[in-house]
């Protein structure tokens, strides 16, 4: 059952054929919660991603250049190991 779904059972349910608007906003409160949550802290994960990549040493993607390594091969081979634990710090944000 769909959330559209639910919320038609939720406000067909009252007798009054009145339309029940706190428990619609009860039934996405929820939902509403997490999108700011996700929304809020994307940008700062980003941010926070960002600097971490701008602190490697420039020497690492010089010696994967001269080793043969294309840009996604750096990205790929290099800086993405360096980041491994990356999102786990980020997920805390």
């Amino acid at each position: 059952m769909s959330v559209f779904e639910e919320l038609r059972s939720v406000r067909s349910s009252k007798s009054t054929g009145k339309r029940d608007n706190k428990a619609a906003f009860f039934f996405l409160l929820p939902w509403l919660i997490g999108l700011v949550l996700i929304t809020a802290g994307l940008p700062i994960s980003i941010f926070i991603l960002r600097g971490f990549f701008l602190r490697q040493p420039k020497e690492l993607e010089d010696a994967a250049i001269l080793d043969g390594c294309n840009a996604f091969d750096v990205y790929w081979r290099v800086m993405l190991p360096l980041a491994q634990r990356m999102p786990y710090f980020c997920s805390g944000c």
